[in-house]
């Protein structure tokens, strides 16, 4: 009797123990995501991090939750990157140059002239890239989530006249930032260079500190930069990226089946990111227009391979100062439309 009591306390306490950690399972298959993130609703990563909570939701059937902190509330881009790499944060959303604070994965992506259009975005986190690129940021040691286009890339505003070389932009002030490569890049073209925080750049402006700045249609119109600045030269060249990564111990820790459907949510939103880019884009540029008198230039072929050819000359001695991986290059340079026959 005494051996059945001990053996019945013995189950009770195998049960108990089988409950609580079948308790335990239960919470671990539930899982609430923290994102932070700096776009507002004019921007495009706004509404691709709100499509991956609806997605991650509903294909995770409720045990997914996401918990959105927008507009900056938690910090800019750097520091929320540096508390995703720290484990207290969950996701983050940052620009490709703002990404270099962590690693090398999207230094290429910083070359002038590397990626040039709308299509060739696309291709980039379409097609087999998309992998390739995932894989270099899992040795950074972060998830790759998705990468879209935040405003399309940089166009030259000024203030001044009409820009259609760089024969036209001697001596005129432009605001630019810390980057060595958009230094080296517009200091080339014969721009008086003056770094400037973003906060300042209209106040820059309306005072004459400076007289122009490297930005996008949707990002200075929003700021109101093309009240001052209404000379807008369609250059391209450089391109602004918003990435989303997520701290890989926290990924890892989801079980396969949510990892599946993170994963699904992911690679949808990522679509919206640039639907909605596209859209928010073409606003910005027709409100630059039709409610500030701005005035677009688009250059010529030959006009355009004037912006490009110093550009590209940089691309030597940056590829060796970075120690930047050629054979990816070549390969991003592959997956593109060439840019004589956009």
């Amino acid at each position: 009797m005494r051996f059945i009591r001990k053996l019945g306390l013995g189950v009770a306490i195998g049960a108990l123990a089988l409950g609580l950690t079948g308790n335990q399972s239960v919470i671990a298959q539930e899982f609430t995501i923290v994102v932070g993130h700096t776009g507002t609703p004019a921007l495009s990563t706004y509404h691709a991090v709100e499509a991956l909570k609806y997605r991650a939701e509903k294909y995770s059937k409720g045990r997914i939750k996401v918990e959105i902190h927008h507009s900056g509330s938690m910090g800019s881009d750097k520091k929320l990157l540096e508390s995703v790499t720290q484990g207290t944060l969950d996701v983050a959303y940052t620009s490709n140059g703002n990404y270099a604070h962590v690693g090398k994965a999207m230094l290429p992506f910083d070359l002038p002239y590397l990626v040039y259009g709308r299509q060739n975005d696309f291709n980039l986190v379409t097609g087999a890239l998309r992998d390739e690129v995932s894989e270099r940021v899992a040795k950074d040691g972060l998830k790759y989530l998705m990468m879209f286009p935040i405003g399309g890339p940089r166009q030259i505003f000024n203030s001044r006249q009409e820009i259609k070389t760089p024969a036209d932009a001697k001596g005129i002030k432009m605001r630019v930032v810390a980057s060595p490569i958009n230094q080296a890049v517009y200091g080339g073209y014969g721009f008086q260079l003056v770094v400037m925080p973003w906060s300042e750049v209209y106040t820059g402006l309306k005072q004459g500190i400076i007289e122009g700045l490297f930005s996008n249609a949707l990002w200075s119109y929003q700021y109101k930069h093309t009240e001052v600045a209404k000379h807008i030269t369609m250059t391209g060249g450089v391109g602004i990226w918003h990435i989303g990564v997520m701290n890989l111990d926290r990924y890892n820790a989801m079980p396969a089946d949510l990892q599946a459907a993170f994963d699904r949510a992911s690679t949808e939103a990522e679509m919206v990111g640039h639907m909605y880019d596209l859209y928010l884009s073409d606003k910005g540029s027709r409100g630059a227009v039709d409610n500030h008198d701005a005035k677009i230039y688009h250059p010529t072929k030959a006009e355009l391979q004037q912006w490009m050819d110093p550009a590209l000359a940089l691309w030597d001695p940056l590829i060796e100062k970075l120690n930047l991986d050629r054979d990816f290059i070549k390969r991003i340079q592959d997956a593109q439309i060439p840019v004589e026959d956009y």
